[in-house]
């Protein structure tokens, strides 16, 4: 599994889809679907700022046939 030296408490789109291949699973194509209306939560504002990250607002489909 793929781990950041980042965050080590952070769950990345990398580790689904090292899962789903463990599991069985061959991807045919991973989607970035946009969540314009989403919006951030003040504290998560100041983390961000503090830990000077970006913060995106998405939500990613992973699309697979099972082997």
């Amino acid at each position: 599994m793929h781990v950041s030296p980042f965050s080590i408490e952070s769950i990345f789109l990398s580790d689904y889809i090292d899962l789903l291949k463990a599991s069985g699973w061959q991807l045919t194509h991973i989607v970035d679907c946009p969540l314009p209306t989403q919006r951030f939560l003040p504290n998560m504002v100041s983390r961000m700022h503090k830990n000077r990250t970006l913060g995106v607002v998405r939500s990613s489909l992973i699309v697979g046939i099972k082997k």
